[in-house]
């Protein structure tokens, strides 16, 4: 799912002369309730259950999230 983002945003950049953002959230539902997830942007992903209930299925792509700041910065981004 990742090289699928990231070759969707290469093919789309060839078209489109712009310097905005956007949101994407897929989620393949595998066998024996498996689900892989991708997201880009400020999306949510979230399992809704019959109980009424609910999940977050990702990690949520805030800066002052440790982890995403390093991957952030390892990139050569910036978080300020």
């Amino acid at each position: 799912l990742t090289s699928t983002f990231f070759r969707t945003d290469v093919e789309v950049l060839k078209e489109v002369e712009a310097h905005s953002g956007a949101c994407a959230v897929i989620c393949v539902a595998l066998k024996n309730g498996i689900f892989a997830v991708a997201n880009a942007g400020d999306t949510r992903a979230v399992l809704g259950r019959s109980d009424g209930s609910s999940k977050l299925l990702h990690e949520l792509h805030k800066p002052d999230n440790p982890s995403e700041k390093a991957r952030v910065q390892e990139a050569g981004g910036f978080v300020t």
